[in-house]
């Protein structure tokens, strides 16, 4: 796997591996917002909201390679799909998740997102 991929896949993996083993240490339930465990006295276990957000921040050289071309295509609909999975998995936990591209990531969404590309997104871009 290329450099530029592992830069692109290391930071979504390490969110996405963070929040499973959040979920499946029992510290996030889906869809419920409440930390499971009872209380440090002994008393009952009483859950308690616990609010999470997530920012992530796409930096200024992804999509790799120029603007245009093949490459930076393949690049962006790869990043968007990633996107994607995380918008998903954010939901499910209904956590608030801020995404923070920095100007590359938009342009390629402005030259990239097509009609046949949104048809997966209910016509809406990424």
């Amino acid at each position: 796997m290329s450099e530029a991929r592992l830069r692109t896949l290391v930071p979504l993996c390490t969110i996405a591996t963070l929040l499973m083993l959040g979920c499946s240490a029992g510290l996030l339930a889906p869809d419920s917002g409440l930390i499971d465990g009872g209380s440090v006295d002994g008393g009952s276990a009483v859950p308690q909201p616990i609010a999470v957000v997530l920012f992530t921040h796409i930096e200024d050289n992804t999509p790799a390679a120029a603007l245009g071309t093949t490459m930076s295509r393949d690049g962006y609909l790869l990043m968007r799909g990633r996107l994607l999975q995380m918008a998903t998995l954010a939901k499910s936990y209904s956590m608030t998740w801020v995404l923070q591209p920095d100007w590359k990531y938009l342009v390629a969404a402005q030259q990239y997102e097509d009609a046949a590309t949104m048809a997966s997104t209910g016509g809406k871009n990424v």
